[in-house]
């Protein structure tokens, strides 16, 4: 519906964009574009594609019933740990993911350097969030009723790559997180070798399932958990653990080194 390019200080304030069937906003590079105080309802693909450019600003919006996921983002650069300085603040995403079940969070993160802040993301089959990023902010979020239908999934998902790192989860609440069928569903979730991450000052209220705790680490290093509130929740972490030989497959993998040594150079 609105489609923005090369473009700075482009603002949309107090507007509502309502019914279509595929994506309502996209921005594609330019610096300080801002997006504040708008409804943005019923659309069939995604509310959002936010890519490359720094500093764009999403701020105090309402974002609902989307078929697929919330806002896209992608900015920064990952081989120079370069930010986008991209903001996600004071917002409600709701109700998303009703068409496509799986791997359709409220906010897809990708690149460097991305704040979540003061936002409410809550109703949804499967995540939250997921993160594909290094050097992220997420504080003073409210998450709630995520994970619904699907198995080994978090509130907040992040998988397989050893070379992101920097994500900081801290003071925010989350509640009502415990869907899955077989592993079962966190409220964060660290998935396969996932290392580095920093977990502190939050509140799980009725998080956690089956297998994992309200905070689920898949074989991951250097993860702290640290001055969390947990509150009837299965359990408050859980662990799978590697052995070395796992770690070695993992580190020798051709997927491996492409994350490692082409998209950012971990030496």
């Amino acid at each position: 519906m609105l489609s923005v390019s090369n473009i700075n200080q482009f603002k949309l304030e107090n507007i509502t964009l309502q019914g279509g069937r595929n994506t309502a906003i996209q921005i594609t590079e330019g610096t300080n574009n801002q997006i504040l105080n708008c409804h943005i309802i019923g659309f069939g693909q995604d509310a959002m594609h936010i890519n490359k450019g720094e500093k764009h600003i999403v701020k105090g919006c309402l974002f609902e019933q989307f078929g697929c996921s919330g806002i896209r983002l992608n900015g920064g650069d990952r081989k120079t740990l370069t930010p986008a300085d991209f903001l996600i603040e004071n917002n409600i995403i709701q109700d998303f993911s009703l068409f496509s079940h799986t791997y359709q969070p409220a906010l897809y993160l990708q690149g460097v350097g991305i704040t979540i802040r003061n936002n409410q993301m809550r109703g949804s089959t499967s995540s939250a969030i997921r993160v594909e990023a290094n050097d992220v902010l997420i504080e003073y979020n409210h998450f709630s009723d995520l994970v619904r239908e699907s198995d080994d999934q978090g509130g907040l998902d992040i998988f397989y790559n050893y070379s992101l790192r920097g994500l900081v989860i801290r003071y925010n609440y989350w509640e009502n997180i415990i869907g899955g069928t077989h592993n079962g569903a966190a409220a964060v979730r660290f998935d396969d070798a996932i290392s580095g991450e920093k977990v502190y000052g939050n509140i799980f209220v009725n998080c956690g399932s089956i297998k994992f705790g309200a905070v689920q680490i898949h074989g991951g290093k250097d993860n702290h958990v640290e001055n969390n509130l947990f509150y009837k929740c299965h359990a408050s972490v859980s662990f799978s653990p590697w052995t070395k030989k796992k770690w070695n497959e993992l580190i020798l993998a051709e997927r491996s080194y492409k994350n490692m040594y082409e998209e950012v150079d971990i030496r």
